[in-house]
């Protein structure tokens, strides 16, 4: 089966890069953070701490919130690209059930296409994270040490965290692809050649979306549990700035909004059943394009989740950062301190979680671009207008965008309930603005951005007469 396998790789190469880029990114990520790892725990670091007078431990500390945000967008991200694989193959596989394949070799087959794919990039992707680790130990000690004198060792690579990293990768994505694998292997031959109802997609997601209600309690909970306390939750302030910051109370409004982040992701599905069915009475009123956006999104909804997943986790962690940010700098000027605020590590963290969305998102597309030059041609030849498919993938792109930021509406306001809540106690007045430019320039961009993907999948088919793809599908 890994020979065939290997066929089906190598038919369409092209279409694997954006899945193969994707994974080496975020497996050059893991290596990052396992290559610090490996290095301050090392006698060497630990050595050079200990004649600063400094605990190592205060290094792992800093490292917390970046683990945090790097395993998060790792899971997700590599997760929807398993995903995203299964359907690429689901009509091949198809076929080779109906010519007699048992569905134990088509799990094999999947499984190895899989694991050839995730290996390919996260092998580069292992092996890139290594200089990646070395040029953010400046960060790592300057945020170890805050501000006392330390000279850290050169950093040593680690072939154990090579290999974590490498290992970490591919099993992620392999596990992304299981429960897709089995469950497409499981329907008879003649079913797995009709598209899945949306009713029969909405029911599969039900324990998805338990599994998502159960975190956001977990998350409501821990958000709380800092003013719950009885020994009074402003006993523990912490000196910063000459502000007696309540860190208890800010660590729980992050930390809170990580886990609401994850909760998100998990009623992603949910969310975008309710804001298509608010948006279709307004489809239908627009016109054939808009009503054939919404049916075609409802319809596909596994491909539909795999970028509005992506993209609303993606965008909730960027607006968690975002809200933090300009949280933190209105409450130290509510205590009158004064004084630029580096902003510098926020924004770059920003950049790469939108980098790493965008990509996946390319990707999971690249990997349906049969799909949509056939769905085009098939208007075409319906009677639809070039004009007409640009406008249909413009609904398309803004009903993406919009799902996308009400699954990251979730996080991004329970981190700033948490900062408001920590700002009438303490000032007894709000002191924190919601960034709601954040949201919209957020809306507007990926709403652009999709739009552009999604035209440069067919735009040399839309240049050709639909008779010429139907004939080549």
């Amino acid at each position: 089966m890994v020979r065939y396998a290997l066929r089906i790789f190598r038919a369409d190469l092209v279409s694997w890069v954006p899945a193969m880029l994707v994974t080496m990114v975020v497996t050059a990520m893991i290596g990052a953070c396992t290559g610090q790892y490996a290095w301050i725990h090392g006698s060497a670091f630990i050595e050079a701490a200990a004649v600063a007078g400094i605990e190592p431990s205060e290094f792992s500390i800093a490292l917390q919130t970046v683990n945090m945000l790097v395993s998060f967008l790792s899971v997700v991200s590599l997760t929807t690209i398993g995903s995203a694989v299964v359907a690429r193959c689901r009509q091949t596989f198809s076929l080779w059930r109906l010519v007699g394949a048992s569905p134990a070799q088509v799990r094999i087959c999947m499984g190895a296409l899989m694991a050839i794919a995730a290996g390919a990039g996260a092998c580069a992707g292992a092996l890139a994270g290594v200089p990646l680790a070395a040029a953010a130990t400046p960060l790592v000690s300057a945020l170890g040490s805050q501000g006392q004198a330390f000279a850290p060792p050169p950093f040593s690579p680690s072939l154990a965290a090579v290999f974590a990293s490498f290992f970490f990768g591919v099993v992620i994505c392999v596990l992304g692809a299981v429960v897709p694998a089995v469950r497409a292997s499981r329907v008879t031959a003649v079913e797995t050649l009709r598209a899945a109802p949306p009713r029969q997609l909405a029911s599969k997601g039900r324990l998805r979306s338990a599994a998502g209600l159960i975190v956001l309690v977990v998350a409501l909970v821990v958000m709380a549990a800092p003013y719950l306390d009885s020994s009074g939750w402003m006993d523990a302030s912490v000196d910063f700035g000459g502000a007696p910051v309540y860190a208890a109370a800010i660590n729980a409004a992050v930390v809170g909004g990580f886990i609401i982040a994850f909760a998100a992701y998990l009623l992603a599905p949910m969310l975008a059943h309710l804001v298509l069915r608010v948006a279709r009475p307004l489809a239908n009123k627009l016109g054939a394009q808009s009503m054939l956006a919404e049916r075609a999104m409802e319809f596909r909804l596994d491909f539909s989740m795999g970028i509005c997943s992506i993209l609303g986790s993606a965008l909730g962690l960027a607006g968690i950062l975002i809200v933090t940010l300009r949280s933190a700098i209105s409450i130290l000027r509510a205590y009158g301190v004064e004084g630029e605020v580096n902003q510098v590590d926020t924004l770059v963290f920003v950049g790469v979680i939108c980098f790493v969305a965008l990509v996946t998102s390319l990707a999971v597309m690249a990997l349906s671009a049969r799909g949509a030059a056939h769905e085009q041609a098939l208007f075409r030849s319906l009677g639809m207008a070039p004009t007409g498919v640009r406008f249909f993938q413009l609904d398309q792109a803004i009903l993406f965008s919009l799902v996308a930021c009400v699954v990251a509406l979730l996080p991004m306001l329970a981190a700033f309930a948490g900062f408001e809540a920590y700002a009438l106690l303490a000032f007894a007045h709000p002191v924190v603005a919601f960034p709601f430019d954040f949201l919209v320039g957020a809306f507007v961009a990926m709403a652009l951005l999709l739009f552009a993907i999604m035209h440069g999948q067919v735009h040399g088919a839309l240049m050709r007469s639909p008779t010429c793809e139907l004939r080549e599908q």
